[in-house]
């Protein structure tokens, strides 16, 4: 058998034995034994390699995201496979995740507001959804001052954080902020509702996103004294007196006669 130089590649490797003396390539099949294991496809020899399927790219879930990035979406579609590389506009999204032939998971790079397309290239080519996700500006709460309020409510905090707008919204567990203002993107301010003791959950929502916090505000209960015992003294005091009531536990003065008293 003669095998020209350079007509056949061995894509791992080959095993000659039996080889004749003098023998060699060149050597017919009574003097050689050439045994291949494995050749890579060739079309001038009529081996054909099936391509990979084009990808599509149907929807993601979610459509949206802040302009900081950081969302994590799911790209359904068809033929994915790996490597997978996905874009939103330019940018390429990180810790992208080829989950099966019909899903990936991929978390958004920052990008400017708006809408912007979404591509998935893989080695069966490029799939490509027009003004598949839309970047929204980032709405944040911060603080709430003053951050300590009665639990009758009626007192005027101003919120700081970023991305409010005339459709923002707030609530104070449930219950809406009363008469809000918006002084700009960053600050607004209103009358807090009664609510109960405690932390309430502070929940921030415009047409976008939403942010929820329950560490920025803290309700006291509004003291109520009922009883002083022994409610008498000597003038010049220093006699132990037990102040009765409800909301007491959060009291960081008390005043008898105007005057302060100390050791509270």
């Amino acid at each position: 058998m003669k095998i020209r130089s350079g007509r056949l590649l061995l894509s791992t490797f080959f095993v000659l034995s039996a080889c004749s003396e003098g023998g060699g390539l060149d050597a017919g099949p009574e003097d050689a034994g050439l045994m291949i294991l494995d050749a890579t496809a060739r079309p001038d020899l009529g081996q054909t390699v099936d391509p990979l399927p084009e990808p599509t790219l149907g929807n993601l879930t979610p459509r949206s995201g802040s302009e900081t990035g950081g969302t994590r979406v799911t790209l359904r579609g068809t033929a994915f496979s790996e490597p997978a590389l996905v874009y939103f506009g330019d940018a390429p999204a990180t810790s992208v995740v080829v989950l099966d032939e019909v899903s990936i998971a991929a978390s958004t790079p920052p990008g400017p507001v708006g809408p912007v397309n979404v591509r998935v290239e893989t080695a069966g080519g490029v799939a490509e959804l027009a003004n598949g996700f839309t970047y929204h500006r980032e709405l944040r709460l911060d603080a709430i001052e003053p951050a300590r309020v009665p639990d009758e409510g009626g007192v005027l905090v101003t919120l700081r954080g970023k991305g409010f707008d005339d459709h923002t919204v707030v609530y104070f567990d449930r219950k809406p902020l009363r008469g809000w203002r918006l002084i700009d993107a960053e600050r607004m301010e209103g009358y807090v509702p009664a609510l109960e003791p405690g932390r309430p959950e502070v929940r921030v929502m415009n047409r976008d996103a939403e942010v929820r916090r329950s560490d920025v505000l803290h309700v006291y209960g509004t003291p109520d004294a009922s009883q002083l015992a022994p409610d008498y003294g000597p003038i010049a005091g220093g006699e132990p007196q037990e102040l009765l009531g409800d909301g007491l536990t959060d009291a960081e003065q008390v005043l008898i006669g105007g005057v302060l008293v100390p050791g509270l």
